[in-house]
């Protein structure tokens, strides 16, 4: 009885001391699709050098941050979006500067921002929404159209690479604008094919340097 009585004594002891104190929330993560955490997640010290393959000219693409948040999305903190920004800086031929990149990454899908001194019609790259390892079209507007389709190989600059998507980007009422990118998941962009009205581009992937956070 004398045992019984103690412990009722402790219980009410540790019920009292807990009394008033509110459960702290444990916020719920709204995580990054793995595919894109897989595949996108490059560490500074990535880089890849595209040459076009009409001029001859280099451009070099390299990684210079890459940096993890959780961003609030409820008023009390309760929810977070988990993101990842991939900082990119461009270089030309003679490796000068041109611009910097910036590969935002939450959830499913992948949004690139391009910070130059000039304006280069990159949008059809924005982006490329994701879902389950395929790149997937966005919706066309009454311009702007996707199409997606998937090729077993694709051979650049002599190598041969596989399992590529090929992403299109056309705008139906504009004469010269018509842009294809060639994707690996292993790699990144391929091979950019630029037909635009003010610019005509083939960047074929030259050599390149992969590393994963």
């Amino acid at each position: 009885m004398r045992n019984l009585f103690r412990f009722l004594c402790i219980i009410a002891i540790f019920s009292f001391a807990n009394c008033g104190k509110k459960t702290a929330t444990v916020p719920k993560h709204l995580v990054i699709d793995s595919f894109l955490l897989n595949n996108f997640n490059y560490a500074a010290g990535s880089y890849w050098v595209y040459r076009d393959s009409l001029t001859g000219a280099l451009d070099s693409f390299s990684v210079i941050d890459n940096t993890f948040t959780s961003i609030p999305i409820s008023s009390d903190n309760s929810l977070l979006n988990d993101a990842f920004a991939v900082t990119i800086n461009q270089y030309n031929s003679s490796n000068a500067f041109i611009a910097k990149w910036r590969m935002d990454v939450t959830g499913g899908s992948i949004n690139l921002f391009y910070f130059g001194t000039s304006y280069i019609d990159y949008d059809f790259l924005l982006v490329l929404p994701i879902k389950v390892g395929v790149i997937a079209a966005g919706n066309s507007t009454t311009d702007s159209a996707y199409n997606i389709s998937i090729k077993d190989t694709i051979t650049v600059d002599s190598s041969k690479y596989y399992e590529i998507v090929k992403y299109r980007h056309f705008k139906k009422n504009t004469p010269i604008y018509d842009n294809v990118i060639y994707y690996s998941k292993y790699v990144g962009i391929l091979k950019l094919d630029l037909n635009q009205e003010d610019m005509r581009k083939i960047l074929e992937i030259k050599r390149y340097k992969i590393i994963k956070k």
